[in-house]
């Protein structure tokens, strides 16, 4: 849909604004999905959308609750929320 291009498109956008070293870091915790074994992508698709489908605040309490957010600094918190709230 229009809206979601939009705000993928702004994710993007702040993202690219990020200092190279802020990108290294997010590609960084993000490489553990990149290498899922065959079963664990659906099933891992499965949850990012039924997560993707909830309004901004839920998907952030969401978020907040994981072991992989509980696993980032302040400084990384701050970048992965400038990516996923809309400004």
């Amino acid at each position: 849909p229009p809206a979601e291009q939009t705000r993928i498109r702004d994710m993007f956008k702040t993202y690219r604004k990020l200092d190279p070293s802020a990108k290294e870091s997010i590609q960084q915790k993000l490489r553990p999905f990149n290498g899922l074994e065959a079963g664990q992508d659906e099933e891992t698709l499965k949850k990012y959308r039924s997560i993707h489908e909830k309004n901004t605040r839920e998907r952030m309490q969401i978020i907040e609750q994981s072991l992989f957010w509980k696993s980032l600094s302040t400084e990384e918190k701050e970048m992965f929320r400038s990516l996923i709230v809309p400004e």
